[in-house]
């Protein structure tokens, strides 16, 4: 980790700036001190660089009174629980969009997808990561919430359907009818649902929500689909 020190004058604010190193996403974290005082911007991403945080709090002799986390971003906060041990006392802030951190995941990531496991896999693996970040985070007012979407209408999407379409001899219409089969309300998602979905979720309508993964498929989650290969 590489550490800047910056002063300005006797009677003046001074900073240290620790960079961390390519473990951890080039993520800063300042340290601005007073006479007396100190306060710590962002709290690294890896424990170790957390610990050499601390470390370098410490060095300046300053009471740490204030951690500010800046973005909802893991890389900003996942030591700040290493950091907040060691200084009990100090007052956690983030904005509100920043205390909400919200995944975006699949269908893909709550039922086996066939032919299609690297994908799966990593939309498993952002459910799984937003239940344990909201435990480790929630004793900080964080929340941690997922979404897992299903068919949605978007470029991307509709590309897709042509594709297969054409690879299976059929029409655009027959094959996103196969599609829509799957799902309880006949239809696929418009990005504007998925989108009230995240709202709701960085809203204080869902204040008691952390761990949580909303699935928004038009109901694919609840019939057993016909995967189309």
């Amino acid at each position: 980790m590489e550490v800047r020190l910056n002063t300005h004058g006797r009677k003046s604010l001074a900073t240290k700036v620790s960079f961390s190193d390519e473990s951890g996403f080039a993520v800063a974290s300042v340290i601005v001190t007073g006479k007396t005082d100190a306060v710590l911007i962002d709290a690294q991403w890896t424990l170790s660089n957390a610990h050499r945080v601390i470390a370098e709090t410490l060095e300046t002799g300053k009471y740490l009174k204030t951690i500010y986390i800046t973005h909802a971003h893991p890389d900003h906060y996942f030591g700040l629980g290493t950091i907040a041990e060691a200084f009990p006392e100090a007052r956690l802030v983030a904005l509100p969009s920043v205390a909400r951190v919200i995944n975006i995941s699949s269908v893909a990531g709550i039922s086996g997808v066939p032919r299609e496991s690297p994908y799966a896999a990593s939309k498993w693996g952002v459910i799984g990561f937003a239940e344990t970040l909201a435990i480790e985070v929630g004793k900080f007012g964080i929340r941690v919430n997922c979404i897992s979407p299903g068919a949605t209408r978007t470029q991307e999407f509709e590309d897709w359907v042509r594709v297969s379409a054409a690879d299976a001899g059929v029409s655009y219409e027959e094959m996103m009818s196969k599609i829509t089969d799957n799902n309880a309300l006949k239809r696929i998602a418009e990005p504007s649902e998925i989108a009230a979905c995240v709202v709701f979720l960085a809203s204080d309508d869902s204040s008691a929500m952390t761990g949580h993964n909303l699935v928004a498929s038009c109901g694919f989650h609840l019939i057993h689909p016909n995967m189309i290969h």
